[in-house]
């Protein structure tokens, strides 16, 4: 006996190779049973793939995704000349991704060239004359009369804001953005209205 052949014979199968394969099989009929059940109940088995698909992706990939399937379409779509942002106030917990989420769309707004505003708040300077956003948005609709019947009515402190609020601080930011760029032009003369 050849002892090359001895050697490989007392070694037997090889353990991993086994696992995998029996992974395969157990993975691929797992697919098929449920292809099979979303086609009995009539359902498009392409939904049930995008699923998985979506489960395998990284999570932190989510917001890439979104930029690439949405926010270009709409830059192309709409054509900004600015994009503005009011910083989230009381989101400690998510301004790492909120600031990595902010960087990307302004990477993506760059390409359109777009220019992107950040508005901060300041704690020195708008601590004496804050409101609440029931009264700037109350503010906003004296401004713009389309939006007056938009107003919500003034919450109690234990309810949830109305999901109508964030059409006024839109118009807000929006505000800020304009007063700021009005306060940079230069003031014309009077001779050149006359």
């Amino acid at each position: 006996m050849n002892p090359a052949t001895a050697a490989g014979s007392l070694q037997g199968p090889n353990p991993l190779f086994a696992i995998l394969c029996a992974g395969l099989a157990c993975g691929l009929l797992d697919i098929t049973a449920a292809l099979v059940v979303y086609g009995h109940y009539g359902r498009p088995p392409m939904r049930l793939l995008q699923g998985i698909a979506a489960a395998l992706r990284p999570k932190d990939k989510a917001a890439d995704v979104l930029i690439s399937a949405h926010l270009r379409r709409l830059l192309t779509l709409w054509q900004p000349t600015v994009l503005v942002f009011g910083e989230g106030a009381g989101q400690i917990h998510t301004s790492r991704q909120r600031r990595r989420l902010l960087k990307r769309i302004a990477t993506e707004a760059k390409d359109h060239h777009v220019v992107v505003r950040i508005f901060r708040k300041r704690p020195g300077i708008d601590q004496g004359k804050r409101r609440t956003k029931y009264e700037n948005a109350r503010r906003i609709a004296e401004q713009f009369s389309v939006l007056q019947w938009k107003v919500p009515p003034k919450r109690k402190q234990w309810e949830s804001e109305d999901y109508r609020m964030s059409i006024f601080t839109a118009a807000t930011l929006g505000m800020v953005q304009l007063n700021i760029t009005n306060s940079f032009r230069a003031p014309s003369s009077p001779q050149a209205s006359r």
